[in-house]
């Protein structure tokens, strides 16, 4: 919203880049932008939780990746509050927009603190608070995946976007046994990214 008002304003201003410095200082300062005694922008008409969501793809692209029925497990995963930990070694991007894309998965929370988009198994207060934590999804940027895979205490399911497989923790597979509702997820996910 400010950009789309930085660059109309610049237009109207013919290209001035002193209204640009001007409407920066103002929203710096008092949080706001008035023109005319019309405030056009308030930091305090924004919900910071937008920023958050990623571009529409993220999800298609990932159950497409994994299949219908893995991704019913990781919805399921998101849905039930479970310690879900992702790696990829070829790609640090595209784990972490991945991991950045799943709340939406259980968008209903609005809840963005359970991300962990750089974990790294060399960062004891990064594991501890792992260990203790009931709910959260870890992007694991390490190249040695199966030092991650090997640490079941930290994670219910494990999702390796290189070999394109979900591994289910030991402790946790009473909690994704597949029933019919992970049946439905999959054959919707299936007509919606098809």
């Amino acid at each position: 919203q400010l950009l789309q008002l930085c660059c109309k304003t610049y237009r109207a201003e013919n290209h001035s880049p002193l209204c640009l410095i001007d409407m920066m200082l103002e929203v710096s300062v008092r949080q706001q932008w008035t023109l005319n005694g019309q405030v056009l922008f308030s930091a305090a008409d924004l919900d910071a939780r937008d920023s958050f969501l990623p571009d529409g793809d993220g999800l298609c692209l990932l159950a497409k990746t994994l299949g219908n029925r893995p991704f019913a497990q990781l919805w399921a995963a998101i849905v039930m509050k479970k310690r879900v930990v992702f790696t990829g070694a070829s790609s640090r991007r595209d784990v972490q927009t991945t991991v950045r894309a799943l709340p939406c998965l259980a968008l209903h929370r609005q809840d963005f603190s359970t991300l962990r988009p750089f974990a790294k198994l060399e960062l004891d207060d990064v594991v501890d608070d792992m260990r203790q934590s009931t709910a959260f999804v870890a992007a694991f940027i390490d190249s040695n995946i199966s030092k991650v895979y090997q640490r079941e205490d930290l994670y219910d399911l494990f999702v390796d976007l290189d070999s394109e497989t979900i591994s289910v923790a030991a402790h946790a597979e009473d909690a994704f046994v597949e029933t019919s509702v992970h049946t439905a997820v999959a054959g919707a996910v299936s007509r919606s990214i098809s």
